[in-house]
């Protein structure tokens, strides 16, 4: 009797699981998230997994011939978070790519600075150069691993040709001295970016390249000759 009731409950999970996946509630409803206007006690929550508007995303998921401009806009597409900065806007961060691979960057020749742009590496591709990722972070475990960090950096600033920079991540830790993150002036950087900031690595080395047509969040740098 016991073994028969058990699986009475387990139906009972597995049906109202996909109930809740599917979003089978009432067209009283308001979108994912909200409360019924009825009853502020109830919720409407559909998994994001089975949204309409992702599901129309999936066979391309399958497909083999995207070009790596059409892979990236279904990753943007895709894409669960936005507003964080870790999260890259995949548009951009290939346009960073192409325009890398313009230069003729190679192995050893590119240091993605903040947490999220590193993933450009594999975009142009090029190893990277050094041994960091999400560096800004790694830099915030302890100041002696921060110190290890620089340590290196300085060791591989000499076969170093290009920075890549998230002002979207310098808006995260400075958000009182970077003013309007999608202003740009002849410098490429926004003209209200502290001179604190300005003082700082990458930025001391002079902008080049910025994405979405110079407004974006992603910034490359050339180094400057010692």
């Amino acid at each position: 009797q016991g073994f028969q009731l058990g699986k009475v409950v387990i139906l009972w999970c597995l049906t109202t699981s996909i109930v809740v996946m599917v979003g089978l509630h009432s067209d009283q409803t308001l979108p994912a998230g909200r409360v019924l206007k009825s009853d502020p006690n109830i919720w409407c929550v559909t998994h994001p997994s089975m949204d309409l508007h992702r599901l129309d995303a999936w066979p391309d998921c399958f497909r083999m011939s995207l070009s790596q401009a059409e892979f990236m806009e279904r990753r943007q597409r895709l894409a669960m978070i936005r507003d964080f900065f870790p999260a890259n806007d995949w548009d951009e961060l290939l346009e960073v790519a192409v325009e890398l691979r313009r230069r003729g960057a190679a192995d050893g020749e590119v240091i993605a600075w903040h947490d999220a742009p590193h993933a450009v590496y594999r975009l142009v591709p090029v190893r990277p150069g050094f041994r960091f990722m999400h560096v800004r972070a790694m830099m915030g475990i302890s100041p002696d691993h921060g110190a290890k960090i620089l340590h290196e950096l300085d060791a591989a600033l000499p076969r170093t040709q290009f920075l890549v920079s998230d002002l979207k991540r310098v808006g995260f830790e400075h958000p009182e001295e970077i003013g309007d993150r999608s202003a740009t002036g002849p410098d490429l950087l926004p003209p209200s970016l502290n001179a604190k900031v300005r003082g700082q690595f990458p930025y001391t080395h002079p902008a080049v390249y910025r994405s979405a047509a110079g407004r974006g969040r992603y910034v490359i740098h050339e180094v400057s000759p010692r």
